[in-house]
């Protein structure tokens, strides 16, 4: 009869245990989807890079603000302009509309422009640090940027 009771108390400890790591593994999971894009966040690209060629009017940093409750993008760039003092000339910032679609990685999102001809490359965007900063990787180019939580 002891043993018995000793065996349902171990066998319950253990059934706990079993359920509190289900919760955990699944919680941890969760962390780095799509559902976390809610909000804003604001970052900076740059797309300049050693050795490119550069000809007047390409954009060559941005600093963008993503807002996934209305799917929008404020951007305002700078571009070349062998005309300028510096070399350097802003662009007028504008606003872009975007869908999101699953991204090449578990937990990665791809952002795509909807305007034709688009305005912003797509992009990877991988939330991270619980969500509160997010990796940005413009597809098909060597150009990477962080996004953090606003």
């Amino acid at each position: 009869m002891k043993l018995n009771q000793t065996f349902t108390k171990i066998f319950t400890i253990a059934l706990a245990f079993i359920v509190i790591l289900i919760g955990t593994t699944a919680t941890r999971t969760s962390k780095a989807t799509s559902a976390q894009l809610t909000g804003s966040c604001g970052g900076a690209i740059n797309f300049a890079r050693k050795g490119k060629v550069w000809s007047d009017g390409i954009s060559v940093n941005a600093l963008i603000q993503l807002n996934f409750d209305n799917n929008t993008a404020e951007i305002a760039s700078n571009a070349f302009d062998s005309s300028m003092p510096k070399g350097y000339i802003s662009n007028t910032p504008f606003s872009a509309t975007f869908t999101l679609s699953a991204g090449p990685t578990s937990g990665s999102v791809t952002l795509t422009d909807t305007a034709s001809p688009n305005r912003i490359p797509v992009m990877h965007l991988l939330p991270v640090n619980d969500g509160k900063s997010i990796l940005v990787q413009v597809k098909d180019d060597d150009t990477v940027g962080v996004c953090q939580r606003l």
